[in-house]
């Protein structure tokens, strides 16, 4: 081969060099202080959020009426599988980096790279969606005087934006990278009480569901439903008139509702991944780590079920407010933040990971004197402030799931390698061809279907 030749090979085999790990010599920077609790509480937390707040009504209301707890079971068992694929290769790879590490170890630097900044993104967009609703369900609470004022006083009419600056969500932010940058293990503590608070209002709507909850709410005949579209339409007859809402009963929307239903609530189940995100802060990570992925998504789902079946029992669920339907159906019936936290744990640990490795700046893996990583944590905090700030809530959820694809798929690409190729043996050319192949098929048609949903695209 010639000179260029020869740079160019160099330059293709350095794309594909893989990190060497060895759990036996691997050192840590940072304090092993965290348990299985601590994990579980850390899981539970960061994935009973959104899902169990917005999407619930969402799902409900436009795509699966009461058949939600069916979408909910199909969305918990592919979550599960892909829990078992993080938890194998987290007992492999006890370190910090979650997605990232694995493509490192099995993959190579230019797949590492490509999923560390997909997780990065994906995790600001996650914090983003988190601190806006509990913005919003606060502000129900309170009368939407805070939208009302901000929306009159700071108005952004602009396709993708928010209609107003949520300074409510950006203190929040600002708060718990405050509490994150003092220290995990202070941290920890306060997740598990944010956590347990949480399970508690969970656990009495479910309890509330069986007070106040109606069944006939599971079986709206669809003449009900043709005159709720008369109303909202302000039609004069109901003749050759197509129901908003389906066509009544336990499945109103039919099985297509059920699937679409279930895809929009698989991303209700993604926080669990946080958890492989402190593999070296954890006491027993080979244990702990793959342990506590199960049994936080088993205790989500049946949080997610009774969830989903409570707002569909206590309330029609056509008349669910999509932005916030648990106030709402208190209202109706007469009765009148962990996964925040978690996602801002998660995401400074997979930059001081890149960091270190050299794929980021040097100066973010710097620790403080109690072992937490605070210019991470505050560097990653300042892009979520920002797109807290200013984008539009639909906009970011529908940006994440073109997110949140990418590092399932990759994990489950690495397990394979890592179960099949010898550890001394770099990955084929033809591997990380099908590799690029099947990821970029399937990631650009979901892209394209997310991006055309983008009311950007109207300008």
């Amino acid at each position: 081969l010639n000179m260029s030749g020869q740079k160019v090979l160099a330059f293709l085999h350095g794309l594909s060099r893989r990190k060497d790990f060895d759990p036996e010599y691997e050192g840590s920077n940072f304090q092993a202080c965290l348990t299985t609790v601590d994990l579980v509480a850390l899981g539970v937390g960061s994935t009973l959020g959104a899902g169990v707040y917005v999407l619930s009504g969402e799902v409900a209301k436009n795509q699966a009426g009461p058949s939600i707890i069916i979408s909910f079971l199909i969305a918990a068992v592919a979550s599960i599988f892909t829990g078992l694929f993080y938890a194998e290769l987290s007992s492999r790879l006890p370190k910090m980096g979650s997605a990232y590490l694995y493509s490192y170890v099995a993959l190579g630097e230019v797949w590492a790279f490509i999923t560390g900044w997909n997780i990065l993104t994906s995790y600001s967009i996650a914090i983003s969606i988190s601190a806006k609703t509990w913005s919003s369900t606060f502000d129900d609470l309170i009368g939407n005087v805070m939208s009302k004022y901000l929306s009159t006083h700071a108005s952004m009419d602009l396709p993708g934006l928010a209609p107003y600056p949520d300074v409510f969500a950006t203190g929040l932010i600002m708060i718990l990278t405050g509490l994150l940058a003092f220290g995990v293990k202070e941290s920890a503590l306060v997740n598990k009480i944010f956590t347990s608070m949480n399970i508690l209002v969970l656990i009495f709507i479910i309890i509330t569901a069986f007070i106040k909850g109606k069944l006939e709410n599971w079986y709206i005949t669809e003449e009900t439903l043709l005159n709720v579209t008369e109303e909202l339409e302000n039609l004069t007859s109901t003749v050759n008139v197509t129901s908003k809402f389906g066509v009544g009963g336990f499945f109103p929307y039919g099985i297509k509702g059920i699937l679409l239903g279930a895809a929009t609530c698989f991303y209700a189940f993604i926080g669990f991944a946080n958890i492989t995100t402190t593999g070296e802060e954890v006491k027993n990570p080979q244990r702990s780590i793959p342990l506590s992925i199960i049994i936080s998504l088993l205790i989500c789902f049946l949080a997610y079920f009774g969830v989903s079946a409570a707002v569909t029992l206590m309330m029609p669920y056509y008349m669910l407010n999509v932005q916030s339907p648990l106030p709402a159906i208190f209202t109706y019936v007469g009765w009148a933040p962990a996964n925040l936290l978690g996602c801002i744990l998660s995401m400074p640990r997979v930059v001081f990971s890149m960091a270190r490795d050299g794929l980021l700046f040097k100066w973010l893996c710097k620790v403080n004197s109690r072992k937490s990583p605070v210019v991470a944590t505050v560097s990653s905090a300042a892009l979520a402030v920002i797109l807290t700030l200013l984008i539009d809530l639909n906009m970011l959820v529908n940006t994440i799931l073109i997110g949140t694809l990418f590092p399932y798929t990759i994990v489950a690409i690495c397990l394979l390698i890592l179960r099949f190729v010898p550890g001394d043996c770099a990955p084929l050319c033809l591997v990380s061809a099908v590799v690029m192949v099947l990821t970029l098929v399937i990631l650009l048609t979901k892209a394209i279907e997310s991006l055309l949903l983008l009311e950007v695209w109207s300008l």
